[in-house]
């Protein structure tokens, strides 16, 4: 009669475990959201890499060896100035001020080194035309070198700075909140679900079963989201300039594809566990 009452729940067995795989997939989309896509230091790190900052490292050095060029001036007359390591220690100022993931004292720094950027610039100008016995005293030959040293770093300004970068951080915050809610709702209710299940029937192992039918579910949906996200990608081209974000937008979206990919594995190994354990009640069971 046990065994017949505990066959009878079936039906609700399933239903139970179907809700339960949907909670747990959006769950594990949640916290991969809240964790990484979504992670103002993640993103920090995509605008800090090295295939970002390299871009515009060559990006400010070809424009500054044109507008040299073009004022017969040497051409590697900024590249000290604009190194690698400058670069990348001036987009670290601006992203981690936007984004706030830098302590108090990276406050204001961006701006700084962007007065003295241009400081550096006109004294690198003025010091090779005065070698060169050109009479910088001139005043027609300090305006030239104000609005040269003007131009070139309003260029830096505008190849450090991500023009949507004050849009990026509102949805960033707004998406921190929303995501918290979720992770919340979600973990909640696929816990009172795992109860419900656990405790339908008789047969534990059955129950614990199709927890695991949940688990793995959801790690399928993971690995098949994956997966059509790559066939698309590998379909479509992205088309945003310059290359260096283009770039790091790939980077982006591999890192994402990893992520979902990292969390349906982690799903698995959950699914495995609870694969174990009902097996074990059934063994005890009989």
């Amino acid at each position: 009669m046990a065994d017949s009452s505990s066959k009878s729940m079936a039906p609700l067995r399933y239903i139970l475990s179907f809700f339960l795989f949907v909670c747990i997939t959006f769950l594990s989309v949640s916290i991969c959201a809240k964790a990484v896509f979504f992670n103002p230091y993640f993103i920090d790190g995509i605008f800090t890499s090295h295939a970002c900052v390299n871009g515009m490292h060559e990006d400010i050095n070809s424009y500054a060896s044109d507008r040299l060029k073009a004022s017969s001036l040497d051409e590697s007359l900024f590249a000290e100035t604009f190194s690698y390591e400058n670069v990348l220690r001036d987009e670290t100022y601006y992203i981690t001020e936007k984004l706030s993931t830098a302590e108090s004292y990276n406050k204001g720094k961006y701006e700084e080194t962007m007065r003295s950027t241009k400081d550096v610039l006109k004294t690198a100008v003025f010091d090779y035309l005065s070698k060169s016995g050109v009479d910088t005293q001139r005043q027609d030959i300090k305006n030239g070198c104000e609005l040269l040293c003007e131009d070139v770093t309003d260029y830096y300004r505008s190849v450090l700075e991500f023009k949507l970068v004050d849009k990026l951080v509102g949805v960033l915050n707004v998406s921190s909140i929303a995501f918290n809610v979720l992770c919340a709702f979600f973990s909640a209710v696929s816990l009172i679900l795992g109860i419900l299940l656990v405790f339908t029937g008789n047969k534990r192992y059955r129950s614990v079963r199709c927890i695991s039918y949940s688990f793995t579910a959801a790690a399928f949906a993971d690995f098949i989201a994956c997966i059509a996200a790559t066939i698309i990608m590998s379909s479509k081209n992205l088309y945003i300039f310059p290359k260096y974000l283009c770039e790091s937008a790939l980077n982006y979206t591999d890192s994402v594809r990893y992520v979902i990919a990292f969390a349906g594995l982690i799903l698995i190994a959950i699914a495995a566990v609870c694969w174990t354990v009902s097996w074990l009640l059934k063994k005890d069971n009989s």
